[in-house]
């Protein structure tokens, strides 16, 4: 029955001698030993449904009832069943025609009865599986500052897409939101393959991105935008104008403009056709931009003062470089919320810093999104922080920062629905950020679901094993679980990391308070006073273990004199679990309608 179509190249690295190979991209296909199997190997359609389902979800357990449902939806359930089990045997003998009878099939597992998946550990090659594994390493590489090996990593990528994700489907309803993932996901490695490719000065393979890019997302400014710089120096300076007015002609259909950063592109690569003007950040600048990011995204404290050094030198190279001014307002911010530093010297160096960057650059996203931390976190102006986060959305729709930061904004207000939202978009944007996944951990904790917040503060781990921040995250949820010995366990990690940041003593504290260990917590409170010499303790953290404890009064007090520093961490007030005992009394009640009054 099966008859060779010819061979093909299926893109998989030499090393890989998978015996099957499936390819969802595009046209779907089945190839066995390097033979392309016609549909009338299958038998019927419905087995190919049966295969397409099952290989897009290799390690999900399938039920009889599931199966029969989804192929036979109009079939009385023995019907279906029936037919189910039918098209089982068909699938299995077209992978494998000399499979004998009684024999366990290599990929159609039986796992118990009327319980069936395809087995992920199989020796095979499913062309989805590789372009998300290809992404990664890409991903990873530029996160490493390789990026000539990024690059090569997003082309294999690339060529991987052969189209739409079961193109012959569309009319498939469990298709539809797979297929859109992947379009975004490949859509975003065009993006990423183009600014690596220009930064090398390798703008053939720049614009070829672009294009396709373009061809992919009309409605992605982005792509105008490499297409242009791509354009400008390979010297043809004509088409840059047309470039511009096809993005401006696009875009009029969606009733907007071209950003800043397009126009100013349009107007200068045409004054300078040499295009000099994108000499200004020299591959050094790249690099240290890149390594402080990706060091500042770790979360450590030895990591954000590596970050710190690399802004720095990114600075000294080009003091006007908007990115690198961005970059220390971060480091300054991050500093006083997640490492203690000082409040009045670190949020004021924060502030400087992405207002001289906001000067530099208006058209910078980075830009945009530091002075919203510091207006968000340290000056209580959520809106702004919103209008500038919105701002940088528009510059650059894949700044991962900014999503991060709506995620928290949106938190802290205590809208969870929206929070998660763009915090998935974070995760969509990449999978690899240790940031998305402690921003997930933080907000299922505001929401009280500790399952959750575990899974997320694992898979942060995974990324980064000494996350302190994802320990810490750890322990708030299995105190919401009312497991106190492994929260303490936790805290013992969080105290080790972070080298006894007031962000541990504050949960030891609650911890001690919340299980009863009174005298513990005392001695925590005298700890916090004592650190608060070396290091900011607001009186926000004592209010967090004095609610532990159950004083309501001494928690009230506190947060009086947060309110009357400013202090940072206030902002967190109305989302903070670990303050929720307090709300219900009549002495927190009185204290935030005095609030509310001066606030008036």
């Amino acid at each position: 029955m099966m008859k060779a179509m010819g061979n093909i190249n299926l893109g998989i690295q030499k090393e890989d001698k998978s015996p099957l190979a499936i390819k969802l991209f595009g046209e779907f296909e089945v190839w066995l030993q390097k033979l392309r199997l016609p549909n009338s190997a299958f038998g019927r359609p419905k087995t190919i449904a049966l295969l397409k389902l099952m290989v897009h979800n290799r390690s999900e357990i399938f039920t009889s009832e599931m199966l029969a449902h989804h192929l036979f939806p109009e079939l009385r359930f023995e019907k279906a069943i029936k037919n189910l089990h039918a098209r089982i045997s068909e699938l299995r003998y077209a992978l494998e025609p000399n499979l004998t009878r009684g024999v366990d099939s290599a990929y159609i597992k039986r796992l118990a009865p009327g319980c069936y998946r395809f087995d992920p550990n199989a020796s095979v090659w499913v062309d989805t599986e590789t372009f998300s594994h290809q992404l990664s390493i890409a991903r990873r590489y530029q996160n490493e500052g390789l990026f000539s090996d990024a690059a090569h990593a997003f082309q294999t990528a690339l060529k991987i897409y052969r189209g739409p994700f079961l193109a012959q489907d569309i009319y498939e309803e469990w298709t539809m939101l797979p297929r859109n993932a992947w379009k975004f996901d490949y859509e975003n490695a065009l993006r990423e393959a183009a600014i690596l490719h220009r930064r090398q000065k390798q703008f053939q393979e720049a614009l070829a991105c672009a294009n396709k890019g373009l061809e992919q997302n009309p409605f992605n400014e982005v792509f105008y935008q490499e297409k242009m710089m791509a354009l400008s120096r390979l010297g043809q300076t004509k088409e840059i104008t047309q470039v511009y007015d096809q993005c401006q002609d696009t875009l009029q259909n969606l009733s907007v403009a071209p950003t800043t950063k397009t126009i100013w592109l349009n107007q200068s690569l045409r004054k300078h056709p040499a295009g000099f003007i994108l000499d200004n950040k020299t591959a050094k600048v790249q690099k240290a931009l890149l390594k402080g990011r990706f060091l500042l995204s770790k979360n450590t404290a030895r990591a954000t003062q590596q970050a710190y050094k690399y802004f720095h030198q990114a600075t000294h190279l080009d003091a006007e470089n908007a990115d690198a001014h961005a970059g220390l307002a971060d480091v300054h911010a991050s500093l006083v919320i997640y490492h203690q530093h000082s409040l009045s010297t670190h949020c004021k160096a924060a502030k400087a810093e992405a207002q001289q960057a906001l000067h530099l650059d208006n058209a910078s996203p980075a830009a945009h999104t530091a002075l919203a931390l510091v207006l968000m976190n340290f000056e209580w102006q959520g809106e702004a922080a919103e209008n500038h986060l919105q701002r940088a959305l528009e510059l650059d729709p894949s700044y991962l920062p900014t999503y991060l930061r709506l995620a928290a904004l949106y938190a802290a207000w205590g809208d969870y629905k929206k929070a998660m939202t763009w915090a998935s978009k974070a995760h969509e944007i990449n999978p690899l950020s240790i940031e998305t996944y402690i921003a997930m951990a933080r907000i299922f904790y505001l929401m009280k679901d500790p399952v959750n917040v575990i899974d997320a503060a694992k898979q942060a781990l995974e990324l980064e094993p000494n996350s302190w921040l994802a320990y810490q995250f750890l322990s708030h949820a299995y105190i919401q679980q009312s497991e106190s010995k492994k929260a303490l366990h936790q805290l013992e990690k969080v105290a080790q990391l972070s080298g006894g940041a007031t962000s541990y003593w504050v949960s030891l504290g609650h911890t001690y308070g919340t299980i009863g260990k009174r005298t513990e917590a005392e001695r925590v409170i005298t700890q916090l006073q004592s650190v608060s010499a070396k290091q900011f303790v607001s009186p926000y953290h004592l209010a967090i273990v004095f609610a532990g404890m159950q004083e309501h009064q001494l928690a009230v007090d506190q947060l009086e004199q947060a309110r009357q520093q400013r202090s940072w961490p206030l902002a967190l007030l109305w989302s903070e679990p670990r303050l929720e005992t307090l709300r219900g009394t009549s002495v927190y009640q009185a204290w935030a309608n005095r609030r509310e009054r001066s606030a008036a």
